[in-house]
């Protein structure tokens, strides 16, 4: 049997339900096109992330997977290792904390948030998203009963030092990819974790996506050593690395060889100790 058949078989209406309204905003064909030397030099057409096509669909989305784990069941089904992987590393830092800070870089209205809550034991969690007005608007509505959970259009000060910084499918759409993290880094997080993230051993280069309906964007595709010369500037040293799912592998057969990827990746990166302190 197909894979995604046997996935959509076996997985709970509601995680199908979640996986159209994902797919809904989006295309058929390559999702990459070309290579270029900046994210600047990309031709771009419409509004993104940014426009109605992915607002209405990633807000449907979060709310028919709040709508899902509200009270149904001891045990949730997550999204995936991009998600999971976040409530995973919440759960161990929880061991030595009483409360948890998650600063989410680009986490829409919030998205991982339920997954994260669901999953966890103790939801002693304090939940930072930080992405463009629109989606914090709409975050802030879905949300607006729960205290824990934040929403900011900007990175500033009223938002604390926390303990994860955490990015899903996110840096690749940074212009300004090395200035974010510098940034990010002053909120001083124990940890980075990166979950879908075009980086492997290629050089760094910019492409244009075209999977989302009446938009071509930019998207960065990092070489891994520069990441993580980048991350050790700022004080983190890699501390574990894999690929995402199975069923997320890429077709970039329409790339020269020396720049393809077979799959995203998921890094984790920790604050590096010298001397007995911690470095901030």
């Amino acid at each position: 049997m197909d894979f995604k058949k046997l996935v959509r078989a076996v997985a709970p209406p509601f995680l199908v339900d979640v996986y159209r309204h994902l797919k809904s905003p989006h295309i058929g064909g390559y999702l990459w096109d070309g290579v270029y030397a900046h994210y600047r030099d990309v031709p771009t057409v419409g509004d993104g992330y940014n426009g109605d096509v992915w607002i209405n669909s990633r807000t449907a989305s979060t709310k028919s997977l709040i709508d899902a784990l509200e009270g149904k069941g001891t045990i949730p089904v997550t999204m995936g290792f991009r998600y999971s992987s976040l409530a995973f590393l919440t759960a161990l830092v929880l061991e030595s904390k009483s409360t948890v800070r998650v600063l989410d870089f680009g986490g829409a209205m919030g998205f991982a948030y339920p997954q994260l809550i669901k999953s966890l034991v103790s939801d002693s969690v304090e939940y930072f998203v930080v992405d463009n007005e629109r989606s914090c608007e709409r975050g802030s509505s879905l949300f607006k009963k729960d205290p824990r959970i934040h929403f900011h259009a900007h990175l500033d000060d009223s938002i604390p030092d926390v303990d994860i910084v955490f990015m899903s499918g996110v840096l690749q759409y940074i212009q300004d990819y090395q200035g974010i993290i510098q940034i990010l880094a002053k909120y001083h997080p124990t940890y980075f974790l990166y979950t879908f993230l075009s980086v492997g051993d290629i050089p760094t280069y910019a492409s244009a996506q075209r999977n989302l309906k009446g938009s071509v964007f930019p998207a960065w595709f990092f070489n891994i050593d520069e990441l993580c010369a980048i991350m050790t500037e700022v004080g983190y040293g890699k501390k574990f690395k894999a690929s995402v799912e199975i069923e997320d592998k890429l077709d970039m057969s329409n790339f020269p060889s020396g720049y393809r990827l077979n799959h995203m990746a998921n890094l984790l990166f920790s604050r590096q100790l010298h001397h007995g302190k911690v470095e901030k």
